[in-house]
């Protein structure tokens, strides 16, 4: 597959500019320097330079999905120099010299800068124009020198011979393409300089879009493209039960290495020995030199040293680790085809997923029920594909109903237009059952990231937009209004027109105008401002087009864009209107604040729109703050002297650090002085469906969960509370300083504060066991949650001292919010507690800034939201919507834990058991090194015997149903505090090994103490005791697997069938190919007492582990063995009801136990009242709909779906239990008390 992948890569059709030729040219022959044309929807096949488009401004579009997972049309820009030459011919005589930095991966910033004039014969524009549209003209003169690509190491990376001289054009860089004549010729200048920003390059693995063709010049090829770069191995991550299985094999070694030294020991003593040698036979009374032979003792030792390696080998369980693969391949197919896991997908598939869909449906079918598959939908080329018919029928094949699986489990069918979970790491299954700290971002995970602007301030006035729509416009219209005020609102409304970086665009199907923006905030906007008159109709590279209550448009002419940064935290755009130039500043309200002009700015109106921001803020909204301020020409003029210069610096890396980025933010920061401020606006982003019940599950189920997240602190304790992070009654211990050594002094604070509550926490569980109540719990008022900013925490990170002291208020508070964080920060965080703390953490977020946080946890889960599939591409698991974290982790994740660890306890067992009786026949042989197992029983033990049960098993186990795990959250705790993985599990099943492999032993050598002999009347020989013993411990493990599973199923029956045939099977084959001594197999069966020890022997050894089982059971039940016996008891009760039903007499309580023995009648009396009782959430969740913003189905899904219902009708019906719900507590506080009375 990925060879496939590979060869089409390689293979793709390319077009080079060559001596005024287009030539066709294979993506791996591409060399930096070439000159490549691009048309319209085709893949870019190397970061190239874009020189000219066929737009008028020199602007092209590109679509991203294959990098960012971003599905938005992206606006790109030609260089200035060359923008307006567009035929082959002018493009030929360009030559020019581009140093840039080395290769990186860097897909938002490029530093470099260019160098081109032009050198070719005069050609009239308007010529080359017709030439163009019937075919290219051969070049008249040949010049090989080209445009060459130098790294700013000062190496160059080498001049292709392919590529063209070129031709740049006149003028200084800030003259627009549509300013030049086309009616002559441009003069030609001389080494024109211009920066190289990302803006000007196209990267591998784009799609040219709504562009006709672009020529650009190759920058970096193959290996040194930014994509291929990103994709370097971010390294391997394993699960904490892979690393505890490691520890298990080191040990087994460490076993192994005791059977041989001590197997050796006991044959020297037993050879050397006078009183251990047994006496010799007559014929064995001459010395070694009368039969030529003289074996010394080195030989002796090595030969027996050799043979007691080659049995004792086994011992080690190799074949483990390809069943734990094999199981983990298996639950990671349950997670992707589980329903309750897939959210709708209302988006368009993008072109990279298109070609991605096409190759898994061309060369692997068989898996494609493993990867994303969805209709493939086209739409409008004017711009992206947002919207699709609710009844659209996408055409893709129900795939998943293929696949060697299928026969398995009956699943519904996935109605279309639904995409599923993603697994791209199944290697952390169990550590899904596992996890101690959550760590989530706010914005796309825990909201929907679906913004509607909810309020403006402007002027001391508030607009309710939500409430009221077009509020703002009717206060623009309204004749009353002053020239002032009027002023004040249309400069906050040109503020919001000009200063983003959104695109719009109109349907050629629908005419409808859309905003095809990278942050939603920004579209959400332009939206709002829109439905309130004010209309952005056209933007290109160096104009803004706005209409105003459809009556006046107004061009401005852009004269610079400051982009925003993470680090400055705003966006700045300089314009020229009629009234001079204007800068126009939008961000967050601590740099707005920061940056105003104490003059110009009215301290009161200030005031007034600090609370406003903060208000807005505790109300849980978005917010931006607008200003602006007048610029001179001079002092434009010098401020674009300064911008220009910053971005063609290139650092020489003398300092081992590149201040090309300081230079350009302290540029900008020069100018985005001295602000008057405008208002601000207040943006809605919903939390998303369930999750603040996800939340309060998750957090019952005793898991931290820390929100990391940029936004302010209020907006940030708002969301804690809506989504039930924090209580209202809860105490918040704030950490928000300015330096230092206040942070060092709030800390001890807090932990006294800390210390303290532990004393009153002691004092309150005494008094609670005094009082002999159950069911109650530390109230909430004397809980704490833990609130730290960004630039607090930059003073614990890094710090010993206060790293210790955040980790001891932070571990004890019942939840924590990071607010104003940066993405280091965020995996700073991770780390700190992964390192210190030693436990099991998870990572979910949706953004490109989630991705360090993500890749820094054990487990890390993206969220396939608005802000494009980075977060998701870079995580181990990933989904559209929150809720499923719920169900990944507490059914998934704890299924995977528990199967996982009983696979690997079993595995380490009959290894143990099996060569441990060999060790044992040592005092039976006189450690000859004899074999007790034939070798072809050997080889396959773990082949064929025993592997199908417990992979099965794997696949298949569950200790309770998943209803109970979603009412009863302590059951994931039991697991993850190590229910079924712990010192005493362990011990107990190698206690469990040694004690069947010495009482298997026993009773080998009790049965051939007495000569036995089978029906031919012939005494047993070793062949026959080497099947016995096979059969015995075989029968053995298997008893012993069969005890330790709580769930049988008729794959686990099957496979329990196919190894005992199969090995009755094995053995007759093995002897008609006469790999077997013949007749083994039939003298053994003729042997009454073969069937009397296969009946005795394997009972007797079962019998210790049966009786720990039932006294655990009975007296020392888990949480899980008590919901255990709770569905035992209500499948029972349905039983008799049915019974009941179906001859007619009426059911009452005949005060018998069920069928129980009298022993555990305390424990139905304390079950009978959770029996009675009907689960509410467990009813709802089943008579829910799906999802309410699922469109509606076609009629012949309608069929499909009504097809279903029936069949399950009639299930049930077979059944006899129609409607029935597993009954357990109504209430987490009812469970605990349940729990406790056990």
């Amino acid at each position: 597959r990925r060879y496939q992948q590979d060869k089409r890569s390689n293979s793709l059709e390319c077009t080079l500019v060559k001596q005024g030729e287009l030539i066709p040219i294979k993506s791996k022959d591409i060399r930096p320097g070439d000159v490549l044309k691009i048309c319209k929807n085709d893949k870019i096949p190397a970061d190239v330079v874009l020189l000219s488009t066929s737009m008028d401004e020199g602007a092209c579009f590109v679509e991203t999905s294959e990098l960012d997972g971003e599905t938005n049309l992206k606006r790109k820009a030609a260089l200035t120099l060359s923008a307006g030459w567009t035929q082959v011919e002018q493009i030929s005589h360009i030559v020019g010299k581009i140093t840039t930095e080395m290769p990186n991966e860097r897909l938002s910033r490029l530093d470099g800068r260019i160098k081109l004039h032009y050198e070719g014969p005069e050609y009239n524009y308007e010529t080359l124009r017709e030439e163009s549209s019937t075919g290219p003209a051969a070049s008249s003169r040949t010049n090989e020198k080209a445009i060459s690509t130098k790294y700013d190491s000062g190496m160059t990376r080498g001049t292709s011979d392919n590529s063209l001289k070129s031709l740049a054009t006149s003028g200084k860089s800030i003259i627009p393409r549509s300013s030049i004549p086309r009616s002559k010729q441009p003069q030609q200048p001389q080494d024109e300089v211009a920066p190289v920003t990302m803006t000007n390059v196209a990267l591998r693995g784009s799609w040219l879009k709504n562009t006709e063709w672009v020529y650009g010049v190759v920058l970096y090829a193959g290996v040194d493209t930014k994509m291929m770069r990103n994709l370097k191995n971010t390294g391997l991550k394993f699960s904490t039960m892979e690393t505890r299985l490691n520890r298990m094999i080191v040990a087994i070694f460490i076993f192994n290495a005791f059977l041989l030294i001590s197997s050796m020991c006991f044959a020297y003593v037993g050879t050397h020995s006078t009183y251990l040698r047994a006496p010799l036979a007559w014929y064995t009374t001459q010395t070694g030199a009368e039969f030529g032979t003289s074996p010394t003792d080195a030989r002796i030792f090595v030969g027996q040293l050799m043979n007691f390696y080659v049995v004792y080998t086994f011992v080690i369980p190799i074949s483990v680790f390809i069943s734990v693969e094999l199981c983990r391949v298996v639950q990671a197919l349950w997670m992707i085809w589980d329903e309750e896991m897939r959210s709708y997908n209302d988006g368009p598939l993008s072109q990279a997923e298109q070609e991605e869909l096409a190759l898994e449906q061309e060369d692997d079918p068989i898996g494609a029920p493993l990867k994303r598959i969805r209709a493939s939908r086209t739409a409008s080329e004017a711009t992206t594909p947002i919207a699709l018919a609710k009844n659209a029928k996408p055409p893709t094949k129900k795939i998943w109903k293929r696949g060697p699986l299928r026969l398995l489990r009956k699943k519904k069918k996935a109605p279309k237009n639904w995409t599923r979970m993603h697994v791209r790491n199944s290697n952390l299954n169990e550590d899904l059952g596992a996890v101690e700290y959550i760590f989530s971002d706010k914005t796309g995970t825990l909201t929907r990231n679906v913004m509607k602007l909810s309020k403006w301030h402007i002027g001391g006035r508030t607009f309710h937009d939500l409430q009221q729509p077009g509020s703002l416009g009717q206060r623009m219209r309204d004749p009353s209004i002053s020239d002032e005020e009027y002023d004040l609102l249309m400069a906050f409304c040109r503020n919001i027109a000009v200063c983003h970086a959104v695109l719009p665009c109109e349907d050629s199907r629908t005419g409808e105008l859309l905003y095809e923006a990278q942050s939603p905030d920004e579209s959400a906007l332009l939206e709002a401002l829109r439905d309130n008159g004010v209309v952005l109709k056209a933007k290109t590279k160096d104009s803004v087009t706005v209409e105003i209550f459809g009556i006046v448009t107004e061009t401005y002419t852009v004269l610079k864009v400051l982009e925003f940064t993470s680090d400055r935290k705003c966006m700045s755009v300089i314009i020229d209107t009629p009234q001079g130039i204007q800068l126009f500043c939008k961000g967050a309200d601590n740099v707005i604040l920061a940056r105003a002009d104490n003059i110009e700015n009215d301290p009161l109106m200030v005031r007034q729109l600090n609370s406003t921001v903060h208000r807005f803020s505790i109300a849980g909204l978005r917010t931006l703050m607008l200003a602006w301020r007048p610029l001179s020409p001079e002092e434009y003029r010098i401020f674009d002297e300064k911008y220009t210069k910053a971005e063609c610096h290139i650092g020489d890396g003398e300092d081992g650090s590149d201040d090309r980025e300081e230079l350009i933010r302290v540029a900008c920061e020069s100018i985005e002085g001295r602000l008057r401020l405008l208002g601000c606006t207040a943006i809605e982003d919903r939390l998303q469906d369930q999750v603040p019940e996800t939340i309060e599950y998750l957090m019952d189920a005793d898991i931290k969960i820390w929100l990391l997240t940029g936004d302010k602190q209020e907006t940030a304790i708002n969301i804690g509370i809506s989504s039930r992070l924090i209580s209202p009654a809860m105490k918040i211990l704030v950490l928000n300083v300015k330096v230092e050594r206040d942070c060092r002094l709030v800390l001890e604070y807090f932990v006294e504060k800390i210390k303290e509550r532990e004393r009153d926490e002691e004092r309150f569980w005494q008094d609670y066991e005094s009082s002999g109540k159950v069911g109650i719990e530390l109230p909430e008022r004397d809980r704490y949650a833990l609130v730290v900013n960004g630039e607090s925490l930059a003073f614990v990170l890094g710090n010993e001292i206060l790293e210790d002291m955040f980790l001891r208020v932070g571990t004890n508070c019942h939840s924590v919010i990071c607010c104003r964080v940066t993405p280091l920060q965020k995996a700073l965080v991770v780390k700190l507690v992964r390192k210190k703390l030693h436990k099991v953490t998870l990572a979910i977020g949706d953004g490109a800034n989630d991705i360090s946080m993500i890749q820094a946890a054990h487990v890390g889960v993206g969220i396939e939201g608005m802000e494009g599939a980075q977060a998701a591409r870079s995580s181990d698991f990933s989904f559209k919507q929150f809720k499923n974290l719920k169900r990944l982790l507490t059914i998934h994740g704890r299924y995977s834990y528990l199967r996982m660890s009983k696979i690997i306890f079993f595995s380490f067992y009959k290894s143990i058991c099996l060569i441990t009786v060999q060790f044992w026949f040592g005092f039976m042989n006189g450690w000859s090194g004899g074999a007790l197992y034939d070798e072809n029983f050997l080889t396959l033990w773990n082949m064929v015997f025993t592997a199908l049960l417990p992979i099965t098993t794997a696949c298949f186990e569950k200790d309770v149903e998943e209803e109970s795990i979603e009412q009863y959250p302590k059951l994931y705790k039991a697991v993850k505090d190590g229910l079924y993985w712990n010192t005493l599990t362990m011990a107990g099943w190698g206690i469990a090994s040694f004690w069947h492999s010495g009482a298997l032993f026993g009773g080998i050598y009790g049965s051939l103490q007495h000569g036995v002999v089978n029906g031919a009347s012939e005494t047993i020989d070793i062949p026959m005791v080497s099947f016995f013993a096979g059969s015995l411990v075989l029968i053995t493990v298997t008893l012993k697997m069969l005890l330790m599973i709580s769930h049988y199923t008729m794959p686990i029956f099957l496979a329990l069938g196919i190894s005992m045939v199969g090995y009755m099977v094995v053995f007759i084959g093995l002897e008609v190919v006469g790999m077997l001594e013949p007749g083994v197999f039939a003298a053994m069966h003729s042997m009454p007492l073969y069937y009397l020890g296969l009946l005795v022997i394997p009972v007797a050894c079962l019998l210790p582990d049966y009786t720990i089982a039932y006294v655990m059971r009975q007296y020392f039940p888990s949480d899980a063995q008590i919901i255990q016996e709770d569905q035992r008891l209500a499948k029972m009760k349905q039983r008799q009801l049915a019974i009941a039903a179906a001859s007619g007499s009426p059911q009452g309580d005949d005060g018998t136990n069920g069928g129980l023995g009298g022993g555990k009648g305390k424990k139905r009396d304390d079950l009978e009242d959770q029996e009675a009782m009907v689960d509410s959430r467990s009813t709802a969740a089943r008579q829910a709909p799906q999802d309410s913003s699922a469109p509606d189905y076609e009629e012949e899904e309608e069929e499909e779906e009504e097809e279903e219902e029936e069949e399950e009708e009639e299930e049930e019906d077979e059944n006899e239990m129609v409607g029935v719900v597993v009954q357990g507590p109504a209430s987490h506080e009812d469970e605990k008390a349940s729990i406790g009375r056990q």
